[in-house]
């Protein structure tokens, strides 16, 4: 997906893919790695919903890693 968004200029769907990045290093107990994919895609996010969902998957990213 990230690829996809990058080579058609698609941002929802680079942020999706970062969002999603971010779920598979949850899944995998890499949390800074996860915090760094939700932080990019609140960085590329300009619809205002990818921008919360990457929020709080962030947020939750960084209360799974003990981080606050």
């Amino acid at each position: 997906m990230i690829e996809y968004g990058q080579v058609h200029s698609f941002i929802r769907c680079l942020a999706f893919g970062f969002i999603v990045e971010g779920n598979g290093y949850v899944l995998s107990g890499d949390f800074s790695s996860a915090i760094n994919s939700y932080k990019k895609a609140n960085e590329v996010a300009v619809d205002p919903y990818y921008s919360i969902l990457s929020d709080f998957y962030l947020a939750v990213a960084f209360v799974q890693s003990d981080s606050l």
